[in-house]
């Protein structure tokens, strides 16, 4: 999947947000999952004329470039009040510190300028390493799960419980709602179309396009997430240090059903087995992150 020649920060910056909704989509805030940025990309050669704004973002241009999930420290891990603190007194100790800092600044100003009367909402487009449908994460606040429900999409509930620092958090606690969503693999052209057709979806939902254009997107996502259960609550995180030797058994696949007891990686330790049966998510097959799996239960 090959990446502009020249990443900006702003891919996007449409309409007026005084006028209705604002929806912000930001893609590669991991530097090896390119697809929410090629999505974007091709969204902005359409030019819409949105009933309010739309806001595209890319998020760490340095390790996009590089082609890694991020250089010195993981740029979804950063957004904590301590986090911000240090990158705004040490900007250079680490590549990632100027990333946060260039789109909290957009996105702040971005927060500033909404129309309080209409919705302000976040999508931050992923893929993961394993294959896999693609599915949603969002927190189960009323407001961000009255949004989610309105998608066609498989949800997955409370991964924010077993993550810190992430970025949808921080923008949740503005008041924002706020979506992750995981498009499919990371070079998978599937995963640029899974991500074209939320960002057209979420756009109609929200009243920013005209009804209509999206027929044809809404098919392509719930033909992807057919046999799926609708809603999935996250209850086990894998936790992985650098130290461990972590390795996933090869094969397994996002969303695949699993029981207790199965034999799904090794570390140092020897055998890692699923502690409870239910849905298995985002295996990790990468060499960098602190998340080896989730594991989820239909709700």
């Amino acid at each position: 999947m090959a990446l502009p020649s020249k990443l900006q920060r702003r891919i996007f910056d449409l309409g007026d947000p005084g006028s209705g909704p604002t929806l912000v989509t930001i893609g590669g805030v991991h530097g090896d999952e390119p697809a929410g940025v090629e999505a974007m990309e091709r969204l902005a050669r359409h030019q819409p004329e949105p009933a309010g704004r739309m806001l595209g973002l890319t998020g760490n241009i340095g390790a996009l470039r590089a082609g890694t999930r991020y250089i010195d420290v993981d740029l979804n891990r950063c957004w904590t009040e301590d986090g911000m603190a240090w990158a705004a007194q040490n900007p250079g100790a680490a590549a990632e510190h100027g990333e946060l800092l260039e789109l909290l600044e957009i996105l702040e100003g971005a927060w500033r300028a909404r129309s309080q009367e209409h919705p302000f909402v976040v999508l931050d487009l992923h893929t993961t390493s394993g294959a896999g449908p693609p599915f949603a994460m969002l927190s189960t606040r009323e407001d961000e799960m009255a949004f989610g429900r309105r998608l066609p999409i498989v949800k997955v509930l409370g991964i924010e419980r077993y993550v810190n620092g992430a970025l949808l958090s921080f923008l949740s606690a503005w008041g924002a709602i706020s979506l992750g969503f995981e498009g499919g693999q990371h070079q998978a052209p599937d995963s640029v179309e899974h991500h074209r057709a939320l960002m057209w979806v979420a756009a109609v939902q929200l009243g920013l396009v005209e009804a209509g254009i999206e027929r044809a997107w809404v098919e392509r996502l719930q033909r992807a997430c057919r046999e799926v259960p609708g809603e999935i609550r996250v209850v086990h995180r894998h936790e992985v240090r650098p130290r461990d030797g972590f390795t996933m058994r090869p094969g397994h696949y996002h969303l695949e059903p699993i029981k207790a007891g199965l034999h799904l990686a090794n570390d140092g330790t020897g055998a890692i087995l699923a502690p409870v049966g239910g849905y298995l998510l985002m295996p990790s097959y990468g060499p960098k992150g602190e998340d080896g799996f989730f594991i989820g239960q239909a709700v």
